[in-house]
């Protein structure tokens, strides 16, 4: 039975990432976003490890990476395994039938497994791949290998305790949706201000390479073990798996016992009830982005994955402002290095950082897709399209706007920026946000989910939101570097006035894409064509 229950959330998980009519599409879309994520875990590893590895700290190299991914998935799991272990549609169906709890529990978190390894493996193989070149040991890449494997497996045991809790918290309250984003807003904030007071007391001030290094590896020595049982050492690797299997077998089978309880209490298995879409004194615009608001704060899962990038430039800006004295010194020498002024400097950073992360935000990538089922009352509205597809903006923009401006004045603050990048910090990312509302909400009509199992499959495993995650993901790595590259080549106020331009056209072209391909996509949809 169990073995039959994981092959259903397989073929449900790939069916999901690739299937329906566009499924050729999703896995040249899945490549290519892959692909260039890969190559920049490449060129990261490949730049540590010229430092890292020949100095004979193979060990901090194998636990950094170990570390940052097991970060990432963590990260990335949270709401996911609270959604897929309690609020399927189909569990009450298996709660009908002579199934073990145990056997449902491990079937639901084999395919959040099997999503975390995949999640890792873009991260990792390219680090292997950077130790093998740079002259590391063979064996060692398969220790290193071996380990992260058990650590995935032993983070989501983690996540899947952490939705257990979040789950059993919010079912002894009546609003469940408020206690769960409270408890994981609150959880994920701890968890960021942790992880980087850690990362900057390991750095330190010291500007010496051989110091820097002596400094993390006297820092992360509490890794050590990580990275030994990587080299096949015993003791730690025995250790490192009896955790990991141990943790597991425990989680499993304390969590069974309560199963079907917390299930029951969660009342959140019943199919999505039919809303009413009810156009009062108001137009039909409010109405139904007032319907829109609904839907996105009645679910913690949508507002939770669909908001990630909130929750992480809030907690960046908030640790910026507060080191802004010492990121003043390195701006200095920066500005030094590149030629410019320390607050043009600042004002290209800035601005760069403060326009790529808010594409992290996907609430508009599954805005179409949660209709599901209840297509037809959007089918029988005497509305224009256009006016459904605005109304679907609403939330993504009245959500994400606030922070963003927040942020950009945090960090403008903390990086001392130019007068002149004021404005700009402020427009520029605020464009960034009408621009991955259009983005988001053209990919979600282009590759519509209509069936799912589990609101998850379409908020957190969609295509969709797969590009905009990345796509945030993406800019934060290249926009500051292509910026300071600009700056340089054509001066910094040139720099900040084209990357202006650049986000009004995309706004505008996005725009008269959504009125003309999309809208007429859109269309169809709606007519079942």
């Amino acid at each position: 039975m169990l073995k039959s229950l994981i092959g259903i959330r397989l073929r449900r998980l790939l069916s999901s990432l690739f299937g329906g009519k566009t499924g050729g599409a999703a896995i040249a879309l899945y490549t290519l976003i892959s692909v260039l994520f890969a190559a920049s875990s490449f060129m990261m590893s490949f730049g540590l490890g010229m430092e890292i590895i020949p100095a004979g700290l193979d060990w901090l190299y194998f636990a950094l990476f170990i570390m940052v991914s097991a970060l990432v998935v963590f990260m990335f799991s949270i709401m996911e395994t609270k959604v897929a272990l309690f609020e399927c549609r189909d569990n009450e169906l298996l709660m009908s039938m002579p199934i073990k709890p145990r056997d449902i529990l491990v079937s639901r978190c084999a395919a959040v497994y099997i999503v975390n390894l995949a999640e890792s493996a873009i991260l990792l193989v390219p680090a292997i791949i950077s130790y093998l070149i740079l002259g590391g040991t063979p064996i060692y890449a398969l220790g290193f290998l071996l380990v992260a494997v058990l650590i995935i497996t032993l983070v989501t045991v983690i996540s899947a305790i952490f939705g257990y809790l979040v789950a059993l918290i919010a079912s002894r309250f009546k609003h469940k949706n408020i206690v769960t984003v409270i408890a994981s807003v609150a959880f994920l904030v701890i968890f960021f201000l942790a992880y980087f007071s850690i990362m900057q007391d390991s750095l330190g001030e010291e500007e010496d390479m051989t110091e820097m290094l002596s400094g993390l590896a006297k820092s992360m020595a509490f890794l050590k073990p990580i990275g030994d049982a990587c080299a096949f050492s015993l003791i730690p690797l025995a250790i490192i798996a009896a955790i990991s299997i141990g943790a597991t077998a425990l989680a499993i089978l304390f969590m069974s016992r309560f199963y079907f309880r917390i299930i029951t209490a969660t009342r959140a298995t019943s199919s999505n009830e039919k809303r009413e879409v009810r156009i009062g004194t108001g137009t039909a615009l409010t109405a139904l982005a007032g319907k829109e608001l609904r839907k996105l704060f009645s679910s913690a899962g949508y507002l939770l994955n669909g908001g990630s990038g909130i929750i992480l430039q809030t907690v960046l800006g908030i640790m910026l402002m507060i080191n802004s004295s010492e990121i003043a010194p390195i701006l200095v020498e920066l500005s030094s290095a590149f030629g410019m002024e320390t607050g043009y400097l600042g004002g290209i950073i800035g601005i760069a950082f403060c326009s790529s992360v808010p594409l992290m935000n996907s609430i508009s990538a599954s805005a179409v897709s949660l209709e599901g089922k209840c297509l037809w009352q959007l089918q029988s509205l005497p509305v224009d399209p256009m006016t459904v597809l605005y109304a679907k903006l609403v939330p993504h923009i009245l959500l994400c706007a606030p922070f963003t401006l927040a942020t950009s004045v945090a960090i403008g603050i903390a990086f001392n920026i130019s007068a002149f990048s004021w404005l700009f910090i402020i427009i520029v990312p605020l464009l960034s946000v009408l621009l991955g509302s259009m983005l988001g909400l053209i990919l979600n009509v282009r590759f519509p989910k209509l069936e799912y199992t589990t609101e998850q499959e379409v908020v957190k495993q969609s295509l969709p939101v797969f590009i905009m995650t990345m796509l945030g993901l993406l800019g934060m790595l290249f926009a500051v570097s292509v910026s300071i590259v600009i700056a340089m080549l054509l001066g910094a106020v040139m720099a900040i006035l084209l990357v202006f331009l650049l986000y009004l056209l995309l706004v505008i072209l996005m725009h008269a894409l959504l009125r003309t391909v999309t809208r007429k996509r859109f269309e169809r949809i709606l007519t079942g064509r």
